[in-house]
């Protein structure tokens, strides 16, 4: 079974993409993956026009995979955040970070539209692969047929 993250932006992708949510959806009721979400993404998408997390298929809630201050209580946890801090760097996308370190920490595969954090993220994972809408899209139907990247 492989974890995926998606970010805020790739719900707003398969609101539009009915066939990519049924490949999604089938492949979790068949076990081949688990998606999950962190606060901060849960954040994202209250402010989004979905007003939530779908209910398109299972999520599991994670907890931050780092704590930063400040932090809301229940929310985070302790965490070491070398992915967090080099992906911040000297800028404020702070979320991203959090997104990025989150999806280092728990998920085999991080998919996102923002093409600067899917570079850093690339640049600074240690063991989560980044990939984009569209490059998720061919994955994940090759994951239905059988081939596990």
């Amino acid at each position: 079974m492989k974890t995926v993250l998606l970010d805020g932006n790739v719900y707003d992708e398969l609101a539009r993409d009915s066939a990519i949510r049924a490949d999604l959806s089938d492949c979790v009721a068949r076990g081949l993956l688990r998606v999950i979400c962190t606060p901060t993404i849960e954040r994202e998408l209250e402010k989004s026009p979905l007003r939530g997390i779908p209910d398109w298929f299972p999520v599991h809630h994670e907890l931050e995979s780092v704590s930063i201050l400040p932090f809301r209580l229940g929310e985070t946890r302790l965490g070491r955040g070398d992915v967090y801090r080099a992906h911040r760097g000297d800028s404020q996308q702070r979320p991203d970070a959090e997104i990025a370190d989150a999806a280092d920490t728990y998920a085999d595969v991080f998919v996102t539209q923002d093409r600067r954090c899917r570079r850093r993220a690339r640049n600074y994972a240690t063991k989560c692969h980044t990939l984009g809408f569209r490059d998720f899209r061919a994955w994940l139907r090759s994951l239905r047929g059988g081939d596990v990247a």
